[in-house]
């Protein structure tokens, strides 16, 4: 013994083209289909379009019943079931909200030690700017001293060729002195400037020189 799934066969005209069509569906399938094409919910063609004359009593059932049917028609559980995700939804969004409430506070605190960094760089750039004109106008002093200092060596250099050449003249006094010295004796107390001329002595001085 077998069993054949019968087909059924919906016939609509589109609402664009204004032409007829035909689509076939197993029965089984056609529950499902023909509400989703009426834009309406099962409940409400089994119920209220579609009610059978035996069942039209319906609404003066008992409670239980009755709810159930108006549950299905307003589709209350799945409302229900909405309102459970919006609630659960707004708890996520209160519990996101906090963090990042708590996130920004963090980076409130980040940004005023930011702030206070960068007022400490600044202090700094002004700091090192005031050093490196400082090392600046040393630097233009010991320039300056070092031009002085060079200028005392070579007054030094002066001075010591100076002090040479006193040295040296010196000598030369006490050699000229020492031949004058040896004329006198060789002389006597004669004073000889009173019998010769200046020219004599410098001669006779240059002939001693020479001796």
């Amino acid at each position: 013994q077998s069993f054949k799934a019968l087909d059924g066969t919906i016939r609509m005209m589109d609402p664009n083209t204004g032409e007829r069509v035909v689509m076939s569906h197993k029965c089984t399938e056609l529950d499902k289909t023909i509400p989703s094409l009426m834009g309406v919910s099962k409940p409400i063609l089994e119920h209220v379009v579609f009610c059978h004359q035996e069942d039209s009593s319906w609404p003066l059932q008992e409670g239980a019943v009755l709810k159930k049917r108006f549950d299905d028609i307003f589709d209350s559980t799945r409302y229900a079931k909405a309102l459970v995700a919006i609630k659960d939804s707004r708890k996520s969004y209160f519990s996101d909200m906090k963090d990042m409430k708590a996130e920004l506070e963090g980076l409130n605190s980040h940004k005023h030690a930011a702030n206070g960094f960068k007022n400490e760089l600044e202090a700094t750039k002004d700091n090192i700017s005031a050093v490196d004109d400082e090392i600046q106008k040393f630097e233009a002093n010991v320039v300056e001293e070092e031009e002085k200092a060079a200028e005392a060596r070579a007054v030094l250099v002066q001075v010591q060729e100076f002090s040479e050449r006193l040295t040296f003249k010196q000598g030369d006094l006490e050699k000229e002195d020492a031949v004058l010295e040896q004329v006198q004796k060789s002389l006597g107390e004669k004073d000889m400037t009173q019998t010769h001329s200046y020219e004599e002595l410098k001669q006779m001085l240059r002939e001693l020189d020479d001796a």
